[in-house]
């Protein structure tokens, strides 16, 4: 009797072991997936993101392993910063390389929805969507986003992004990979720069203190060097400048560069 007991122990001992194993594995295959948002409660410019471990994610935004604008911008005002987390689901398809998972599709949705390419801290738009195709997004969106969805303009979702589905994205890093278009673009912010210099902005003096460009650095530039720097550290110089002081953004960045490969691609 105490031998049978002493394995039927066991055996539920080793039953449990195995529900343990299997609740691991569980849990490891359907990857829990959050969207996080990181928001400048000033400007309400956002960003969108998605991890499986979100808080930590949000700690690496804040210690500068992620967007650099939005790190600059918190470095300068911490306080102004709120993050949260939207919501989690499951997606056992979900790697970074596998921009076509149910996570990188809840993230565009996202993206869209808070229009964060345009006026947040967002960059990148990973793939090929048209969110005016109501059956897709209703039968793959999980629950709890749903309600982003079905409450919003579909037309003015397609808008947010169509200057960033990766077609278009690729089309702009090939041509401003061409040295011919990339000392014209350079030429574009060395006016623009140029600019604020004539009206008595110490843009040497922010340069180091925004973005980390020594005086070397973009005095070389400035005297024509178009090897001195990247063209997004160019870029992020000139918007932290106008955001620190102010200053309404009547040069568009974003706007102008698409416009004028636009331009060089139809003729």
């Amino acid at each position: 009797m105490v031998k049978q007991l002493s394995l039927q122990f066991g055996d539920i001992a080793k039953s449990i072991t195995k529900d343990k194993n299997e609740n691991k594995a569980n849990i490891k295959a359907r990857k829990e997936i959050s969207v996080y948002v990181i928001e400048d409660i000033v400007t309400q410019r956002k960003y969108v993101g998605i991890s499986n471990d979100p808080l930590s994610r949000i700690a690496s935004h804040y210690s500068g392993k992620g967007n650099r604008t939005l790190y600059n911008d918190y470095l300068l005002r911490p306080s102004d910063f709120k993050n949260s987390i939207l919501g989690s689901f499951s997606d056992p398809n979900f790697s970074k390389n596998n921009t076509q998972s149910l996570a990188y599709h809840v993230e565009a949705l996202m993206i869209a929805f808070y229009n964060s390419i345009n006026e947040g801290y967002n960059t990148k738009f990973y793939i090929n969507v048209d969110f005016e195709e109501e059956s897709f997004w209703l039968n793959i969106l999980p629950d709890n986003f749903q309600k982003f969805y079905i409450n919003s303009n579909k037309i003015q979702l397609n808008k947010n992004i169509e200057n960033y589905l990766p077609t278009k994205y690729d089309l702009r890093l090939n041509i401003l990979s061409s040295t011919r278009y990339d000392v014209k673009v350079k030429n574009l912010y060395r006016k623009k720069l140029q600019e604020m210099i004539d009206k008595r902005i110490p843009v040497y003096l922010y340069a180091k203190d925004l973005c980390n460009i020594n005086r070397s650095q973009l005095h070389r530039f400035m005297k024509g060097m178009n090897s001195a720097h990247a063209n997004d550290r160019l870029a992020e110089l000139i918007i932290q400048i106008e955001t620190y002081l102010d200053i309404e953004h009547k040069f568009d960045l974003q706007k102008e560069l698409i416009d004028y490969i636009n331009k060089g691609t139809e003729s």
